[in-house]
């Protein structure tokens, strides 16, 4: 599990991290999601790896925390992403809740990932675990939002409190006009919603400055 830092823009302190899986293989080295996630999903492993990814990051929580600033507008957080087969099964999120009350995590301190390319099979099921995370104090950000065809059903439906804007079109809002304005709108549609915004892929200290100005 690799942590990536997620900073606000005013002093650019990290609040708080996203664990992203990685595959190191013995004969193939460093193995994309992208490649072993959908074959995990067919097989029924994704559960033991989703298991594997929640217990490794509770772990890791208490000394990734120490890095997070206090004092901010919200409380420091881990991100972790989940599968919509897992979301839909039965023992999620009892089993969530185990692990929060084994390692001593403030559920607040955890937000569940869902991309929205996603297709969800079972959607009553895995709205119900999200309600049900939502009632415990967990967070669920809506993955890649830009870049799939479910985005808006999935706002309508399921209990979202962020929305996270693709890089896809962060690393072109100096080349495209047409980013520009899909960033504004998502930026528009989240403060309607009273949800926050994360973008990612953020490389540059110019692009850093038009979205902290875009608020």
């Amino acid at each position: 599990l690799f942590y990536q830092p997620l900073l606000a823009f005013e002093g650019l302190t990290v609040v708080g991290f996203e664990g992203l899986i990685r595959w190191h293989h013995p004969s193939l080295g460093l193995i994309s999601p992208m490649e072993f996630i959908p074959l995990a999903e067919k097989t029924g492993l994704i559960h033991r790896i989703g298991q594997w990814v929640l217990q490794r990051g509770a772990t890791d929580w208490p000394e990734l925390r120490r890095h997070c600033l206090r004092g901010c507008e919200s409380e420091p957080f881990l991100s972790l992403n989940l599968s919509a087969p897992e979301l839909a099964g039965a023992d999620t999120v009892p089993g969530i809740q185990t692990c929060l009350e084994q390692h001593a995590m403030d559920p607040r301190e955890l937000h569940i990932e869902l991309t929205e390319t996603t297709i969800i099979q079972n959607m009553d099921a895995v709205a119900r675990s999200l309600h049900q995370l939502r009632r415990l104090g967990v967070g669920i950000a809506l993955d890649d939002f830009g870049t799939g065809y479910a985005g808006l059903d999935y706002l309508q439906s399921l209990p979202f409190t962020c929305l996270k804007i693709d890089k896809t079109f962060v690393q072109q809002l100096n080349q495209s006009e047409r980013s520009l304005h899909i960033i504004k709108a998502a930026l528009e549609l989240a403060r309607s919603l009273g949800l926050s915004t994360i973008a990612e892929g953020i490389e540059d200290a110019h692009i850093a400055a038009q979205l902290a100005a875009l608020g």
